[in-house]
C-alpha cells in the first residue's frame, strides 16, 4: 500500500476504503468462515473486521503493510467471538458447565493477558512508551514523534522493532490459546 493510500485512507476517503473492502472481503471471509462454521456468523464477522479497520484507520502505516493491520483485527475479532459463542453454547444446555468453562477461559485469557503485559514490560523503556502511546492511547506516529520530541523515523523503527519482539513472542501463545478456546469443551 502506498503512502498516497495510506494518507487517503486516514482522510476519511472511502473510495479508498471501499478498494481495501472490496479487495479483502473475500479472503476475509474465508478465514472466518473456516473458524466460526456459521456463514452468517462469518458475515459478521467480516463486518466487525472493517467497522475495526474503518474506526481505526489512522493507526495506519504503509511500513506496515494493510494485510497485517487487517490479519491482526481479524485475529482479535475472530478471538472474542469464538470465545463469546463457546460460552453461549456450552451455557445453553448445562448451566454449570458454562460456569465452570467460562472460568476455564477467563483463567486462559488473564494469562494470556499477563503474559502480554510481561513482554511489553521486557521492551527497553523509549520502546515501551512509544509502543503504549500507539496501541494504548491510539495516538499516531506523528502525535508521537511532537511529543517526545524525536523524528518519526524513530517512531516507526521503534514500533517495528516492538511488533517483531511481540510477534515472535505471542505467535505460539496466541494459537495454543485459541486452540484451547475452540477444541477445549
Amino acid at each position: 500500500m502506498s503512502n498516497n493510500e495510506v494518507a487517503l485512507l486516514k482522510a476519511g476517503d472511502l473510495k479508498a476504503f471501499k478498494q481495501v473492502y472490496d479487495t479483502n472481503w473475500d479472503r476475509l471471509f474465508r478465514i472466518s468462515f473456516k473458524y466460526l462454521q456459521n456463514r452468517q456468523d462469518a458475515e459478521e464477522a467480516v463486518h466487525d473486521i472493517f467497522t475495526t479497520f474503518w474506526r481505526y484507520r489512522n493507526n495506519l502505516d504503509a511500513n506496515q503493510g494493510i494485510n497485517g493491520y487487517l490479519l491482526k483485527i481479524a485475529q482479535t475479532t475472530l478471538l472474542k467471538i469464538v470465545r463469546r459463542k463457546k460460552i453461549e453454547y456450552v451455557s445453553y444446555p448445562h448451566e454449570n458447565i458454562a460456569t465452570t468453562n467460562h472460568t476455564e477461559n477467563e483463567v486462559i485469557i488473564r494469562n494470556f493477558e499477563e503474559y502480554s503485559s510481561s513482554l511489553i514490560d521486557e521492551l527497553p523503556e523509549k520502546r515501551k512508551l512509544i509502543f503504549q502511546m500507539s496501541r494504548d492511547q491510539g495516538m499516531s506516529y506523528d502525535e508521537i514523534a511532537k511529543q517526545l520530541n524525536i523524528s518519526k523515523k524513530t517512531v516507526e523503527n521503534q514500533m517495528v522493532s516492538a511488533l517483531k519482539f511481540l510477534r515472535k513472542k505471542l505467535h505460539s501463545s496466541i494459537l495454543i490459546s485459541l486452540l484451547l478456546l475452540v477444541f477445549k469443551f
